[in-house]
């Protein structure tokens, strides 16, 4: 999934080229999740994390794929690096 491995660099335009026009990233759980984000601010949000952190590497546990509702889950880990 190379899309969790671009977080690490924080890359914008990579993240953004693995992402549809229509892509909206969500985190769970929704109880403490901030609202869906659409490219501009994901884009965005990536920015500002690039203000404080030097990296952000994403390690994949599970992957939940339906083709047929065009959706992803993953499920994953982190540590910011500063």
């Amino acid at each position: 999934m190379a899309f969790i491995g671009d977080f690490e660099t924080l890359d914008v335009p990579t993240i953004l080229s693995r992402r549809t026009d229509d892509c909206n990233h969500t985190f769970l759980p929704e109880s403490i999740a901030p609202p869906p984000k659409g490219n501009t601010a994901f884009s965005e949000h990536i920015n500002r994390l690039r203000e404080i952190m030097k990296k952000f590497p994403v390690i994949k546990r599970d992957v939940m794929d339906d083709k047929e509702k065009n959706t992803a889950i993953i499920h994953a880990i982190s540590q910011a690096h500063f």
